[in-house]
């Protein structure tokens, strides 16, 4: 047998395998991770190098080779991570910018629109019921407005 197992497998084995567990899971299961088929590359080529490790043992796992492994493999996840989540909220900050743009530029519109709505009505008081008493010849009445409108044709003739 090639693959016969001690009593208990080896410690170095152990964490192989939740390597790759953990890696595969985040990589099936995580919605942040846009490559699951890259995840689980890492992942086999982690166990590769295990493998290869296994092949070529050293006396045992000293703590140095355990702090290695989590420079090498952590520190570039971590730095990764980092990255991406930086590129995430800086494309977030960017549309958010974007958009708020867009709604001022809508209510700088609106209100110009407004303005000229108001000035278009007010300039038509004006001119429509200014300009209506003096071609017509009639002063405006100070009075209650009762009479008819043949008594005001009346007076304009």
């Amino acid at each position: 047998m090639p693959f016969a197992f001690r009593s208990h497998p080896s410690p170095t084995l152990v964490l192989a395998g939740a390597f790759l567990l953990l890696t595969v899971a985040e990589a099936l299961l995580s919605p942040e991770v846009t490559s699951p088929t890259l995840h689980i590359l890492v992942a086999g080529t982690a166990m590769l190098a295990l493998a290869w490790r296994r092949s070529f043992p050293l006396e045992r796992l000293e703590p140095s080779d355990v702090a290695a492994a989590m420079v090498f493999l952590v520190g570039p996840w971590w730095v990764g991570t980092m990255v991406r989540q930086r590129a995430q909220h800086t494309e977030e900050a960017v549309a958010r910018a974007e958009r708020l743009e867009r709604e001022r530029e809508l209510q700088a519109a609106v209100a110009a629109a407004e303005e000229r709505t108001r000035i278009a009505r007010e300039l038509h008081d004006i001119v429509s019921h200014g300009g209506c008493s003096s071609s017509t010849g009639t002063t405006p009445r100070s009075g209650s407005s009762t009479g008819s409108t043949a008594t005001l044709v009346s007076t304009t003739s």
